[in-house]
């Protein structure tokens, strides 16, 4: 093996640099340095050594003085820059990139691991070989190579975190295993392609990579980063130069770890070192609470009080759950744990974990899914290893939740799983509820209720005492009225609604109705115009929920325009389960359409909406489910019809 290296160029399909899988870390909702941690520590905890120890995973921040093969890869940069289809696209990026390669310190990200297997196949590397892990690691994208079939990373994109936190889209790996008689190691760095007619290849691929010549991985460590340790036992070194220091982003990296990895912490999975140039501190279980009270969110904290709950009757193992004959889950394997205070306000969702540790998301995403009248915290812990096994199924790439329709169908076992999980925690919420009191407990009406003994614009807390004088109304709303001529939408026959009255297919207007502007009057408009609630003038309403979209017909007895729906989910009487209505559209052309929270009005004034023209519209809502609705139209009405 040669000992020469060089970054190498190969011919490849003409490709520009965004990578939809760089791009996705950096747009996602956590940002770009979330991304990173969950990532790596996610990957580090999939390949533990030793289970019964911890796996240590160190962030530690330096500089060094060039890196491996700069100038090569500032030639490569610019060949990229110079390409003529890219039609200057990419100046102003390789410029800042040039920036920071002439720079006299270049900032580095070293992301390392300790009780971990290290990447295997570096030793009898071959191109056209079988895949391994190191492959996947260093040179493959969307492919991984884990041992476990319940892993929380197998989508193989999840290094690409790594690239979206620093202009060069560059990163160096060292490896070694058990086996390893020393480590090994590499850099890939992808952006564009290289375009040229006058070189060979004339279009490089988007990858380039440094190793030897003769296109193996490094049989060393690189020397440029000697001064940030060398690697003794197994597991694996990341280094991602280029990174944006900015004041807050050791606290960014503490803030995702608690976000991410609160249990796996708290449970000895995992311990992380932060070591900024010198600066170390250590985050395990012994520590955690202290790291919790100074950099957790409100949030943070109360699934922390969940996580560590002592109390028996707040802790809930579920049963033995089967399907279909399969046992999918035994006692033990699923526990769920519910923290309440009198002080502290509830969070009335559950974090759901699974296997190392790492959190998918909180339960509900959006909208309402406990019973009322209760506070709590909760986290949902999901050790069993067919449990594991399934629910990673159904994961999507970011591994941030279970809830994907596509993927739900075609595991059923992981959907009524997933189902038993919901109704698992739902009961035991439930269970909860206290029996009658001294107290009404009364969430989010504490904009709404002033206790005479604080001071001017103090709040009360959410739990008022039955006897209640003296209230005094901050803010009047004037709710939805519920009647209606033919239930909530969603309800009728067959999930259609009300039908249509037809006589010979034609629509028949009902005998015993005679539209009159003295009812349910709302404003007036201009002369000769008044609006009105016309709801009971709708000779029938349909709606359908397909892929996420409600589709909604309502049939009107009178000529209306400037039509204006109003939404309320059914049975929901609660202030804090407000739901938006989100890509309204209207089937009508010409009729504009204004779409604000729970309503949905539509501009017709030039184009009224006739008797038994339907009024069809479509949208989406921010509530995690479908549901049924009531619905309210409010038009206005011309006199002279």
């Amino acid at each position: 093996m040669s000992n020469q290296m060089t970054w190498q160029i190969k011919a490849g399909q003409q490709m520009g640099k965004n990578e939809a899988s760089i791009e996705m870390f950096k747009k996602g909702s956590e940002g770009a340095i979330s991304a990173l941690v969950r990532e790596n520590v996610q990957n580090s905890l999939d390949v533990v050594e030793d289970p019964s120890q911890p796996v240590r995973v160190e962030f530690k921040i330096d500089y060094v003085n060039e890196l491996p093969g700069q100038d090569e890869l500032s030639s490569i940069y610019d060949k990229i820059k110079n390409s003529k289809p890219w039609n200057g696209a990419y100046n102003e990026d390789i410029e800042k990139i040039q920036n920071i390669l002439n720079m006299n310190k270049i900032p580095i990200l070293k992301v390392s691991d300790f009780n971990t297997t290290g990447a295997a196949g570096a030793a009898d590397y071959d191109e056209f070989g079988a895949g391994t892990s190191w492959k996947a690691m260093t040179e493959v994208n969307g492919q991984t190579l884990k041992s476990q079939s319940d892993s929380a990373g197998s989508f193989g994109i999840g290094k690409n975190a790594n690239r979206a936190v620093t202009p060069l889209q560059l990163m160096f790996f060292t490896s070694q295993t058990a086996k390893d008689i020393h480590p090994y190691s590499q850099g890939w760095m992808i952006y564009a392609s290289i375009v040229d007619r006058n070189a060979n290849p004339q279009v490089s691929g988007n990858s380039f990579f440094y190793k030897t010549v003769d296109n193996k991985p490094i049989d060393h460590e690189l020397e440029e980063f000697k001064n940030m340790g060398a690697r003794t036992q197994p597991g694996t070194d990341i280094f991602i130069p280029g990174i944006d220091l900015t004041p807050d982003f050791i606290n960014h990296i503490k803030k995702a770890l608690l976000e991410n990895f609160l249990v796996s912490i708290e449970t000895n999975k995992l311990t992380v070192s932060i070591d900024n140039q010198g600066d170390e501190q250590t985050i395990s279980s012994t520590n955690l609470s202290e790291i919790v009270a100074e950099f957790g969110s409100e949030d943070i904290k109360s699934y922390y009080n969940a996580l560590t709950q002592k109390d028996s009757q707040m802790i809930f193992s579920m049963p033995t759950f089967e399907y279909k004959g399969q046992t999918l889950v035994e006692p033990g394997d699923v526990v769920f744990k519910v923290f309440q205070s009198d002080s502290v306000k509830g969070t009335r969702k559950a974090m759901l974990t699974r296997g190392i540790g790492m959190k998918i998301n909180n339960y509900p995403e959006k909208g309402r899914a406990f019973t009322q009248g209760i506070d709590f915290t909760a986290v949902l812990l999901v050790t069993g290893r067919k449990a594991n096994e399934l629910l990673h199924n159904i994961e999507n790439p970011e591994h941030t939740s279970w809830n994907n329709a596509d993927k739900l169908k075609s595991f059923p076992a992981a959907r009524k799983l997933f189902e038993g999980l919901k109704s698992f925690m739902r009961e035991s919420i439930t269970s909860l509820l206290p029996e009658a009191t001294e107290e009404i407990v009364a969430y989010g009406l504490e904009e709404l209720l002033v206790d005479p003994s604080l001071s001017s614009g103090d709040k009360v807390a959410d739990r008022l005492p039955v006897h209640i004088a003296n209230i005094e109304i901050k803010k009047t709303v004037k709710p939805i009225s519920r009647k209606r001529s033919n239930g909530p939408i969603g309800s009728g026959t067959g999930g259609e609604g009300v039908p249509k009255p037809k006589e010979g297919g034609k629509l028949v207007e009902k005998k015993n109705v005679k539209p009159g502007l003295q009812r349910n009057p709302v404003s007036t408009g201009d002369e000769g115009d008044q609006y009105i609630d016309v709801t009971p003038y709708m000779s029938s309403v349909r709606s359908k929920y397909v892929n996420a979209v409600h589709s909604v017909e309502i049939y009107p007895d009178v000529s209306i325009k400037n039509p204006e729906m109003i939404f309320e989910i059914v049975g929901d009487s609660s202030t804090d389960t407000k739901f938006n209505i989100l890509h309204a559209k209207v089937s009508k052309q010409g009729v504009a359409v204004e779409a604000s929270e729970n309503s949905i009005k539509l501009i017709s004034d030039d184009m009224p909406f006739n008797v038994g023209e339907p009024i069809v519209v479509n949208f989406e809502t921010d509530t995690d489910n479908d549901v049924s609705f009531n619905v309210k139209v409010i038009g206005k009405v011309n006199n002279e019809n």
